[in-house]
């Protein structure tokens, strides 16, 4: 076993009950690695433009994420509210995204698609269609404050 595996097992919690939830336990770990890394380019690539206002919405990831793997770990809190913090993560994130580089006219404004995604991949189908509705209107508030 290589250090990545190690590193990526010591992540998980020590007792899981069956498969399924070592699954959900594994994806949402992945994650939080993956999303903690977009959040490291984003908080290098924003400062080093100087744009200050989204390096400092980076930081939501780059520490929101690590908390999430301890909580990941601990399996104190259910895991849709695990699953379902992380997405609330990256919605704030992709939100102020698009909103300072310029809303609709962003090369952006995908990334809702993104999160949408995310929802459907850390938590279930009833969570997922909720994300996809408040990400829907995220997107109908971009166009209403584009036309006012």
């Amino acid at each position: 076993m290589n250090i990545f595996q190690k590193s990526f097992l010591a992540c998980l919690p020590s007792s899981v009950e069956n498969d399924r939830e070592l699954i959900h336990f594994k994806i949402v770990a992945f994650m939080c690695f993956l999303i903690f890394i977009i959040g490291l380019y984003s908080l290098i690539k924003w400062y080093s433009l100087g744009y200050m206002a989204l390096a400092n919405w980076a930081w939501v990831l780059v520490l929101g994420e690590p908390l999430l793997l301890i909580l990941n770990k601990a399996d104190q809190l259910p895991r849709m509210l695990v699953a379902n913090i992380q997405v609330f993560l990256a919605s704030i994130y992709t939100s102020c995204l698009i909103f300072y580089l310029g809303g609709l006219h962003s090369a952006h404004i995908y990334w809702p698609l993104v999160v949408i995604a995310l929802a459907f991949t850390v938590s279930d189908k009833k969570w997922g269609v909720i994300w996809s509705a408040l990400m829907m209107a995220e997107v109908v508030m971009f166009i209403v404050l584009e036309r006012t």
